[in-house]
């Protein structure tokens, strides 16, 4: 008698033990799937906003050289908003692997979201600048599409410019050069305004 009232006993305390562990456990359980769905809701929130603002680019008036520029900053910002730092490093190095920040020319201050994207005032030369967390260093670059017709790279800085008396101080003949060739080339027909740099000698 004494050997099966304890059995039953101990059966009683390990079941009431064991219904109070798993609540425990289900609560617990319960938390995770909820903040799991919670993420995977905000996730499908951020890519249909994401869309949304692809859409609206895409079906702008703007030509494709600026709808290319537009969507661009807009991947960048959505690999970096989404912590893709692999996919950041695979397209501008290991400056990349903390993220970066891009910044608002007009504004001179980070985007706060992907719908503040805009095309930069034509006063700057560059379309956007990025800032590396990594180093802290900016970089200011132009962007160009292969999408529509050849783009061009024209450059109407004056001779006497800081840039031909330092970096391309070396590279002064090499360019007088080739403008001396284009123009020769282009007064006598031979070739057309839009070359490939390339076809020059």
């Amino acid at each position: 008698m004494t050997t099966n009232f304890n059995i039953s006993l101990f059966s009683r305390k390990f079941a009431k033990h064991f219904k109070k562990n798993v609540t425990g456990v289900t609560a617990f359980v319960n938390t995770y799937i909820y903040n799991e769905q919670c993420m995977e809701i905000s996730n499908l929130k951020t890519k249909i906003k994401l869309l949304e603002e692809e859409n609206k680019v895409l079906r702008s008036n703007k030509n494709i050289g600026e709808k290319d520029e537009i969507l661009l900053i807009q991947k960048l910002y959505n690999l970096n908003y989404q912590k893709k730092f692999d996919q950041l490093v695979n397209i501008f190095g290991q400056s990349a692997e903390e993220g970066i920040t891009i910044i608002n020319l007009n504004t001179d201050s980070p985007y706060k979201s992907v719908q503040d994207i805009k095309k930069a005032n034509t006063s700057f030369k560059a379309d956007f600048c990025i800032l590396f967390n990594k180093t802290n260093c900016k970089y200011y670059p132009s962007i160009k599409s292969g999408s529509g017709a050849n783009y061009a790279i024209l450059n109407h800085t004056p001779r006497n410019a800081k840039i031909f008396n330092s970096e391309l101080k070396n590279q002064l003949n090499g360019l007088d050069k080739l403008i001396g060739e284009y123009i020769n080339k282009i007064n006598k027909k031979q070739i057309v305004e839009d070359i490939n740099i390339l076809k020059l000698k």
